[in-house]
């Protein structure tokens, strides 16, 4: 997970399951993200939900170098799981399990 996090700089990384963006070729670019509930930041952000709010890798390790946050205010994701349309109703229609965390 180069460029990612580096030794001088770690970040806890959190991983999807199966999902885009957790195994990629070489040579192709990570889809990460970061997320945290910091009022201060929300100029810099975008909301996700009453909040929660959305940032790049790059925007939040300016914020934790520059002060106005530290680097556990923030959970890094890697990869993500998306749904085309109607493509999660169907998966649900089907009668499969789902386990929420």
């Amino acid at each position: 997970w180069a460029g990612l996090s580096q030794p001088d700089d770690a970040w806890k990384i959190w991983f999807g399951g199966d999902c885009e963006g957790f195994e990629m070729p070489p040579g192709a670019e990570y889809r990460h993200f970061c997320l945290h509930t910091l009022e201060q930041l929300v100029d810099k952000s975008r909301q996700v939900i009453k909040g929660v709010f959305v940032m790049e890798l790059a925007q939040a390790r300016a914020c934790a170098q520059a002060g106005e946050a530290n680097k556990d205010d923030f959970m890094l994701f890697v990869g993500y799981t998306g749904w085309g349309p109607g493509q999660l109703q169907d998966e649900l229609s089907r009668g499969g399990a789902w386990i929420l965390g």
